[in-house]
């Protein structure tokens, strides 16, 4: 197949998925919707001189943060299926502090330390809620 073809159809897939309720019925729509009305439900402040955004995430979630000056600063939250996905917190445009990954039951699964942008330490919690410590080689 010619590229030109792949474009158009890779062009088609994108586009019926973010137009999900006329390619796959209102139950993708819907989820978005409800999972859009969740995350404006949680109690969410940004420091001051900040401005609020939500806006989509993935396939499936949105995201809702603080920008300062063109960058990131304060909280930043992902929801998907109406459910927080992850939490953490961005320092003038730096991810800093914990990051943590909740299961859709919410279960914590992964929790990831940040300094400055750069990952110190990953934590991986099993199945069995055992943590694995995977210490990080600073990337200086």
């Amino acid at each position: 197949m010619e590229k030109k073809y792949m474009i158009a159809i890779s062009f088609s897939i994108i586009g019926c998925i973010f137009q999900s309720y006329t390619c796959f019925g209102n139950d993708i729509s819907d989820s978005l919707k409800a999972t859009k009305t969740a995350i404006k439900k949680e109690v969410f402040y940004c420091p001051e001189g900040c401005k609020e955004v939500i806006e989509r995430w993935s396939l499936a979630g949105y995201s809702r943060y603080c920008i300062k000056n063109g960058y990131r600063h304060g909280k930043w939250i992902a929801f998907e299926n109406k459910r927080l996905a992850i939490k953490g917190n961005y320092s003038e445009g730096k991810k800093d502090g914990q990051w943590i990954w909740y299961h859709n039951d919410g279960r914590v699964f992964r929790i990831i330390e940040y300094k400055d942008g750069i990952e110190m330490s990953d934590i991986v919690i099993d199945s069995g809620g055992a943590p694995k410590i995977r210490e990080s080689d600073p990337k200086y």
